[in-house]
């Protein structure tokens, strides 16, 4: 596995937003995925983590799915969320995501959160616009990717 890029500030991946997550994700092929363990500060309701942070996870671990395909970054379109059960706080949850197709103009993904014991809590469907041309090049220069010190490139997506 193959950690993925992080922007410092990013409410989910970002090591340096201290309200944020701070989840390494990781490519697997084409598949991306993350470990987490929910804090109480993840909470909704008691011992449940809220649904938006859940969301906000699936999301991300989407919007990469169609990068690791095509080497091009992506922004966010639309997610659909199903909630089937609680994500409970304390306990490890994995998450899960590939790209479903691409077209020229757009790509779909879907992702799941996946409880301790394996079951699925959340899943998600999601669609995700290309950059413009020239764009992610610019973007990879504000990344990073965890514990290297260089600067990212297409190789690294």
């Amino acid at each position: 596995m193959k950690p993925l890029p992080r922007y410092r500030l990013c409410f989910v991946c970002g090591r340096d937003n201290l309200a944020g997550l701070d989840i390494q994700f990781y490519r697997d092929g084409e598949k991306v995925t993350c470990a987490w363990v929910p804090a109480e500060k993840h909470l909704g309701y008691r011992d449940r983590v809220h649904g938006g942070v859940a969301a906000s996870i699936l999301d991300e671990a989407m919007g990469w799915t169609p990068t690791a395909r095509l080497r091009r970054l992506f922004y966010t379109v639309e997610i659909s969320v199903k909630y089937r059960r609680p994500v409970p706080s304390g306990l490890p949850a994995r998450v899960e995501a590939e790209c479903s197709g691409t077209t020229s103009r757009i790509a779909r993904a879907a992702g799941r959160i996946l409880d301790a014991e394996g079951r699925i809590c959340i899943e998600a469907t999601g669609s995700y616009f290309p950059l413009p041309e020239g764009r992610t090049e610019e973007v990879l220069r504000h990344l990073y990717i965890e514990g290297e010190d260089r600067e990212v490139t297409l190789e690294d997506l």
